[in-house]
């Protein structure tokens, strides 16, 4: 039988992980015009060919980007080709999942390594970057995902190659896009839901934020963190929770050392101020020196290098680029 597919049109959201993407991706799912499921990550297997992207499999990776450099040679326009088989894949199922929606919604925050080719491969997709203060996505990881303890083994991807693809792709495609702050969302949600509305052509009156929390995205994936806390009322909150988790000497240096990383220039894009979030920092007072917090950082670092064949890879990247500091 003849599954119905819709011609809904792709709507992402990019960003770090632990940015608040579930909440927007929750308000977004009250509209009768937009469809989502939890997090798809459809799309991320289909770009592993690029040697920009880090990975390791079962298979030779090495082999497998060899074989399909030689079938892109092949092909009568090359790698324009392959996007488009990408887009066709990836307009099927989405169609089949949209159901009757306008826009299928699909928020895999992983999808910053791939941001920009989602954006070659959907040209006419509606995108909406959301920033949030880097050290509240620093802070959060550790409290949500590592227990309180100041280790980020598994996810330095997020914080540095994520990141700068994240900026990169958002600076070659301000036109078409939408950016929006997390803090800006949670305080003042009808207005930037206002702009999304008109962003994606929608009626007013599209957002029923009060009703979120109400929102079921089934799935085993996303994040039930932010659900629980906030219910069905947003609150401002959570954007100073990330001064609670630089309590130590070793917290407020890494925090710092991540914003010197990032540096002005990508934070202004952001519509952060490196001078700004340095006096915040700096202001939390420090308990202690942070002993624990460097034990605990260093054997994330030393777990990731034993168990991950992609450590060598990574901070091959991260020396050749010049841009990222170690933080030892």
């Amino acid at each position: 039988m003849k599954e119905k597919r819709s011609a809904a049109q792709p709507l992402f959201i990019f960003s770090q992980p632990r940015s608040g993407s579930t909440l927007l991706q929750k308000i977004l799912a009250t509209s009768d015009d937009i469809a989502t499921v939890s997090e798809p990550w459809l799309m991320l297997p289909l770009f592993s060919y690029d040697e920009r992207m880090l990975m390791c499999s079962a298979y030779s990776v090495k082999g497998y980007r060899k074989a399909v450099r030689d079938i892109l040679g092949s092909l009568p326009c090359g790698e324009d080709d392959l996007f488009a088989a990408s887009r066709a894949y990836g307009e099927h199922l989405y169609g089949l999942l949209a159901g009757e929606g306008r826009y299928f919604l699909d928020k895999t925050p992983r999808y910053h390594i791939i941001s920009s080719h989602l954006m070659r491969t959907f040209p006419e997709a509606k995108c909406i970057f959301l920033w949030r203060n880097p050290l509240s996505v620093m802070a959060s990881i550790s409290r949500t995902w590592k227990k309180g303890r100041w280790t980020f083994a598994g996810y330095e991807i997020d914080l540095y190659e994520g990141f700068a693809s994240l900026i990169e792709s958002y600076e070659g495609n301000q036109e078409r896009v939408l950016a929006l702050q997390y803090e800006d969302l949670v305080a003042d949600p009808n207005r930037w839901l206002g702009k999304i509305q008109t962003f994606l052509d929608l009626p007013e009156g599209s957002f029923k934020h009060e009703l979120f929390g109400a929102v079921d995205l089934g799935g085993k994936m996303g994040d039930s963190t932010g659900a629980k806390e906030y219910q069905n009322t947003l609150s401002e909150d959570s954007t100073a929770r990330w001064k609670q988790a630089f309590r130590s000497r070793y917290r407020k240096k890494m925090g710092a050392e991540y914003l010197q990383w990032i540096g002005a220039e990508r934070l202004e894009t952001m519509g952060y101020s490196l001078d700004e979030l340095m006096e915040q920092l700096t202001a939390v007072p420090a308990t202690g020196l942070g002993v624990m917090d460097y034990l605990a950082h260093h054997r994330g670092k030393l777990k990731d290098r034993s168990q991950s064949r992609l450590s060598k890879a990574i901070d091959r990247y991260r020396g050749n680029g010049g841009k990222a500091v170690r933080l030892n």
